[in-house]
């Protein structure tokens, strides 16, 4: 239910982050897939941010080469998300 808000067109930016934090204090494993989907939509903008910590939180091997990319979109937060994913 959360992604598929956070996805829709209707959703503002204010409710697009707070649906960001909420997936970030979940935590689940089980959604990298779509994690990786929205943090590599520039579309998002700074939305992204929450998720883009949680992949390096989940300390997702899988999501390295993603947030590699994304360290130079002054938009996120991805050198904190790289070094949480480093310390695996």
């Amino acid at each position: 239910m959360l992604l598929k808000d956070y996805y829709s067109e209707k959703t503002t930016d204010l409710t697009r982050w707070f649906i960001s934090d909420c997936i970030y204090q979940i935590r689940s494993k089980n959604f990298v897939k779509e994690y990786l989907d929205i943090v590599s939509n520039g579309t998002f903008g700074r939305n992204r941010q929450m998720i883009v910590l949680l992949l390096g939180k989940l300390k997702e091997e899988s999501a390295i080469p993603t947030l590699i990319d994304l360290l130079e979109d002054c938009l996120l937060y991805t050198s904190d998300a790289a070094d949480e994913a480093r310390s695996v």
